[in-house]
């Protein structure tokens, strides 16, 4: 998380690992809802990307189930 740029890691720090809802980021930050989920489904985007460029993720209903890695440097998963 902390290679995304801070106007997208904030938020979804506060949402998804704080536990604070969209609607409590988006007042926090002084910005509007809509903007705060624009930038939180960017963020979580931007996460996937990085990790599947590098490693097999399996996902289930309930979140990751497991991963491997493609490449022996990759040290993103």
């Amino acid at each position: 998380m902390k290679e995304l740029e801070d106007m997208y890691r904030v938020p979804l720090q506060l949402a998804d690992l704080d536990g604070l809802s969209q609607k409590q980021v988006a007042k926090h930050m002084g910005l509007t809802l809509s903007e705060t989920k624009s930038r939180i489904q960017r963020a979580r985007k931007q996460l996937r990307q990085r990790f599947t460029a590098c490693c097999d993720v399996e996902v289930g209903r309930g979140g990751v189930l497991g991963y491997e890695t493609k490449k022996p440097d990759c040290d993103k998963c």
